[in-house]
């Protein structure tokens, strides 16, 4: 896995859409696999349940890095100055846990 959370598949360095140490980004190996071709200027992969080690075709969606921005940021709250907000944790606001009883 890389830093970003994205599964990585050594293919070798000769390979011609490895990275310079060898090894690509399973999606973007999946996905260009299938197209027969590589992704073109402004194309990237979005993983449609968002889970970045779930690689299935059925969850790869070609589309334009706008389209992605804008995708992305549609899931996103902001507050009334434009800031975002944090995410739910597990489907909950952040605000709504259960306060941790030290007395106990």
């Amino acid at each position: 896995m890389d830093k970003q959370g994205y599964v990585l598949i050594r293919v070798g360095k000769n390979h011609p859409w490895a990275c310079p140490n060898g090894y690509i980004r399973e999606h973007v190996l999946v996905v260009c696999s299938t197209l027969g071709r590589r992704l073109r200027t402004g194309e990237v992969i979005h993983h449609i349940n968002e889970t970045r080690t779930d690689n299935r075709i059925e969850n790869l969606k070609v589309m334009s890095l706008s389209e992605h921005n804008r995708l992305h940021n549609l899931n996103k709250r902001r507050d009334s100055k434009g800031r975002f907000l944090p995410r739910p944790l597990g489907g909950r606001e952040h605000n709504e846990f259960p306060k941790e009883n030290h007395d106990a």
